[in-house]
C-alpha cells in the first residue's frame, strides 16, 4: 500500500505540475488536456486508473487509449 501511494504521488504530482514525468521528458512527451493545457488531479487519477486496468488494449482499434478518451487528455510529441 505503501509504494502505491509513492507511485500515484510520483504520476499525480509530475502530470499536475509540469505536465510529464521524467521518463516522459527525456522522450519529449508531455500529458496534456485537449486544449492543451495541463491536466488536473482529476484526470490524472482517471488515467491512472484506467491503465491499470488495461485501457492500452483500446490502441489496438483506435489511436487513443481509454484514459486519453475518457479523462479528456491526450499525449503530444515535441519535436526538436
Amino acid at each position: 500500500l505503501y509504494l502505491l501511494i509513492i507511485i500515484l504521488t510520483y504520476y499525480l504530482y509530475f502530470w499536475v505540475k509540469h505536465g510529464q514525468t521524467l521518463g516522459m521528458k527525456s522522450w519529449k512527451t508531455y500529458v496534456l488536456n485537449t486544449d492543451n493545457t495541463r491536466i488536473n488531479i482529476r484526470q490524472g487519477i482517471l488515467r491512472i486508473t484506467l491503465a491499470l486496468i488495461g485501457g492500452h488494449l483500446v490502441l489496438i482499434f483506435t489511436n487513443k487509449s481509454l484514459q486519453d478518451i475518457i479523462s479528456n487528455s491526450h499525449i503530444v510529441k515535441i519535436k526538436d
